[in-house]
């Protein structure tokens, strides 16, 4: 028999839609925008979708969200047994430091990492060192990596304590094995699969992870962030050697925009020579 299954959620709620509408059985997949994406106007239609679901996958979402109504506190209430809690997938242990900056009259300040900073680019500059001082910082990485890895589980374990599926017990096994993440909160295919493979588990769907995992054409890599050269001796990663960045090319800087171009991949120099060319418009003047 064929069940309705909605999957709430960010940008990871879309990939694993994508993968259990291919490699899972039996099921009709219920598409919601991603949560960033909702308002308060779409509650409704959103509601009367979830009463249809046979199962839900909601993303869990902090007790004071704007959207109170896509709550684990709220969605348990309305939807009872059938909804599953999942977390975040999100992981910052590779690259501490990866951070937004906001700016009145900027917002979300955009960079060559599409909206990412990397604090040892921003403090250098905001120190007045030179573009090729700032690359030998970035390429050294940060002076302590110690607890990197460490706080990053403790973050994403606390985000856990309300979920009905876990993922972290899994992320610490493999997390020094093979890359898990491209920036902390795109998960590689790899990651997603188990997670689907665990929610498919508990709702007792037929899912088939390895060909998630393997053949899902669609990743979440327009971005990649590689771990520094100090994160990559302290853990003995298997990967990063190279530092080479993804990104997108900066066209253009004015008062209040910054214009982003055509994907294209950096190395540490190039990378940051964009970045100061944003910061020379946006934090001085």
């Amino acid at each position: 028999m064929t069940r309705r299954l909605a999957i709430l959620g960010n940008c990871q709620a879309q990939m694993l839609e994508g993968m259990f509408s291919q490699y899972a059985a039996d099921v009709q997949i219920d598409r919601f925008p991603p949560n960033f994406k909702m308002q308060a106007c779409d509650e409704a239609a959103v509601r009367a979708t979830l009463e249809k679901a046979d199962i839900v996958f909601a993303q869990r979402v902090s007790p004071d969200y704007q959207l109170p109504w896509l709550t684990p506190e709220a969605l348990r209430a309305t939807l009872g047994s059938k909804v599953t809690i999942w977390p975040n997938l999100y992981f910052d242990g590779y690259t501490p430091g990866v951070h937004y900056i906001y700016l009145p009259g900027w917002g979300k300040l955009s960079s060559p990492l599409e909206d990412y900073h990397l604090a040892e680019v921003a403090n250098a500059f905001r120190a007045g060192a030179s573009a090729s001082e700032a690359a030998r910082l970035l390429a050294a990485g940060p002076a302590s990596v110690e607890d990197g890895f460490d706080a990053s589980f403790a973050e994403l374990a606390a985000r856990e304590a309300d979920v009905d599926v876990r993922i972290s017990d899994y992320l610490e096994r493999v997390v020094g094995m093979h890359r898990c993440f491209y920036t902390p909160n795109h998960p590689k295919n790899v990651m997603l699969a188990e997670m689907g493979r665990r929610l498919a588990a508990a709702a007792g769907i037929a899912f088939d992870a390895a060909m998630a995992a393997s053949c899902f054409a669609t990743r979440l890599d327009r971005i990649y962030i590689p771990a520094s050269s100090a994160t990559v001796r302290h853990h003995k990663l298997r990967f990063d050697h190279v530092s080479i960045y993804r990104g997108v090319e900066v066209t253009g800087v004015c008062p209040g925009q910054v214009t982003l171009g055509r994907p294209r991949s950096f190395d540490v120099q190039a990378l940051v020579d964009r970045f100061y060319m944003i910061y020379q418009e946006a934090l001085i003047h």
